[in-house]
């Protein structure tokens, strides 16, 4: 394998841009066809792209070895996708993208409970002042906070699960046979939830859904050949850039600023989640040695264990 930090620093910026580019388009045009349709098309369009791939690698390739967990998967994927783009419809894109955030966080929490993975104090440090700049952004104080907020934080949560999940469906199913499972349920989830009704598009509403489909595999694509020229823990923290991108598309479309508290609480969750991926790194290159289960206290390696 090809290994170039810069190419894979390159690809996750251009996946995080494409993805900010999706979720714009996708608030466009819920104010004008509804969510459900929108997410049955899109995902529709993602199973045509799976079903193609499985053909071109062959039919064992969706071979699946627990059906259940991949439905549960699937279903906490859908259930995530809800959950954000409703937020989306009333919220500014900066906002919802910098709450989708808090999925590190969730995941930091939820991995040791759920996949029995360590966590040392420091990184417990780390997703506490997060989860202080997730509530920075939500203003609870302000009185603004609203419900809606909520729900990106929920999707992020969601999405936390199905990260871990995933984490054990990689030992015995193929990606692409994960992605087919989630790609038919969010379809059907998306018919059930537009709850039959089906608006034709102007030609513009056509090609701004075919632009947000093509910006949405694409991005997923950039993100899987990053994953081929740098490592996860080199490439993953530039994914905040998504933020950056939907201020700029905040101001250059809902002409709107954003909001102190956003950036302060967006540059905490940013710089906490960097702390627990170059922290993470550091343990799979064998330079600190896991604390002991229950512990929060880092336990400095010896050195016969060293690499």
């Amino acid at each position: 394998m090809t290994t170039s930090p810069a190419i894979g620093i390159i690809l996750t910026l251009v996946s995080s841009f494409l993805i900010t580019i999706n979720d714009a388009l996708t608030k466009l045009l819920v104010a004008k066809l509804p969510a459900g349709q929108i997410v049955s098309i899109q995902a529709f369009a993602a199973i045509v792209v799976v079903l193609a791939l499985a053909m071109r690698r062959g039919s064992p390739r969706l071979a699946v070895a627990n059906r259940g967990r991949q439905l549960l998967r699937a279903g906490l994927n859908a259930l995530s996708l809800i959950t954000f783009v409703v937020g989306l419809m009333h919220l500014p894109l900066s906002i919802a993208t910098t709450l989708s955030f808090a999925n590190p966080l969730f995941v930091s929490v939820l991995a040791p409970v759920l996949l029995g993975e360590r966590l040392d104090g420091f990184r417990m440090l780390a997703v506490v002042a997060g989860f202080a700049g997730v509530m920075l952004v939500l203003d609870p104080g302000s009185g603004g906070m609203t419900l809606y907020a909520l729900l990106p934080l929920a999707a992020a949560a969601f999405s936390a699960l199905r990260d871990i999940l995933t984490r054990r469906l990689a030992q015995t199913d193929s990606s692409i046979t994960t992605m087919l499972h989630s790609s038919v349920v969010t379809m059907i989830v998306g018919l059930v939830w537009s709850q039959g009704r089906f608006v034709m598009p102007t030609l513009q509403e056509a090609m701004l859904l075919a632009m947000m489909t093509a910006a949405h595999m694409t991005a997923l694509y950039c993100m899987i050949e990053a994953l081929r020229f740098a490592d996860a823990a080199t490439v993953s923290p530039f994914k905040y850039a998504s933020l950056l991108w939907a201020i700029g598309l905040d101001l250059l479309i809902w002409l709107r600023p954003p909001e102190w508290n956003v950036m302060i609480g967006a540059a905490i969750i940013i710089a906490a989640m960097s702390y627990i991926y170059r922290r993470e790194r550091r343990f799979l290159r064998g330079t600190i040695a896991p604390a002991p289960a229950g512990s929060l206290q880092p336990q400095p390696r010896s050195k016969s264990k060293a690499g």
